[in-house]
């Protein structure tokens, strides 16, 4: 019988309820029967851009009461943008004109939409097997929209030259061989998630989240008092976490909403 008091969750894609190219299916219908069943919110909180999310067909199994995206610096409640942190325009312009100069290839993702300034590329490639990623439209000019991420598709090569040619406020995070992040001051998933907090009027002690990142998905434990690690959680994640339930392949999403008494 349900007895929680949890009134939404946050849950993390990669490696939470996405692992090498397939869904963690019993979780999500998990995820479905609190949401259908028990009124909870389900919100998905990724790293990855809000169209990027949409093509991993993700909702087709669940439709979520939304999502927060691009390490928390949009966070869309249906398909309205209640939060956004963008890039200064001429912050991206410097990007762009730089990696066009070395035929580097940048993702650049709006609330809502993905695209690659140029076309793909063996780094590009590379990039794609890993994370199995799809290809979005070419785009050349940005100056109209409001960017939320960067990602520049580059060997590790470049970073010293991209230091001295990217705007001064930019701090480049290397997270794979085939590219990095952007940033021009620090960000989080705890910045969306208190947005869909504050949208709701949510309590600490009514949020869960789950994930399997330290950096990643941590902070979102400053924001949800039942703070959940993945078994296959890496770094120190499972020690900052008020559960650890099973692996993605183990059903753990679905373990934590059973344990917790959500479901």
């Amino acid at each position: 019988m349900r007895k929680s008091d949890i009134k939404i969750v946050f849950v993390d894609i990669d490696l939470t309820v996405y692992d090498s190219g397939k869904f963690d299916i019993a979780s999500l219908k998990a995820l479905r029967k609190a949401q259908e069943k028990y009124g909870v919110k389900v919100f998905f909180a990724t790293a990855r851009p809000y169209e990027s999310a949409m093509q991993t067909r993700l909702f087709d199994f669940i439709n979520p009461d939304g999502v927060v995206s691009c390490n928390g610096t949009t966070a869309m409640v249906g398909n309205e943008t209640i939060y956004s942190d963008p890039f200064p325009k001429e912050v991206v312009k410097n990007v762009i004109d730089t990696c066009n100069k070395y035929g580097i290839v940048v993702e650049v993702a709006t609330a809502k939409d993905r695209f690659f300034s140029l076309p793909s590329n063996d780094y590009v490639e590379g990039y794609i097997k890993e994370y199995y990623e799809t290809v979005p439209e070419v785009k050349s000019d940005f100056s109209n929209d409001e960017v939320n991420a960067l990602l520049v598709f580059a060997p590790k090569e470049f970073d010293e030259r991209f230091s001295l040619k990217f705007d001064k406020s930019i701090s480049m995070i290397r997270f794979t061989t085939f590219g990095m992040d952007l940033r021009t001051h620090p960000i989080s998933k705890a910045d969306g998630l208190r947005a869909v907090m504050d949208y709701y009027g949510f309590k600490k002690d009514e949020a869960m989240a789950v994930g399997d990142s330290d950096i990643g998905d941590s902070p979102m434990y400053e924001v949800c008092k039942y703070s959940v690690a993945m078994g296959n959680s890496k770094g120190s994640l499972k020690e900052k976490a008020y559960f650890v339930t099973k692996s993605v392949k183990e059903h753990g999403v679905k373990y934590a909403l059973e344990m917790l008494n959500i479901i």
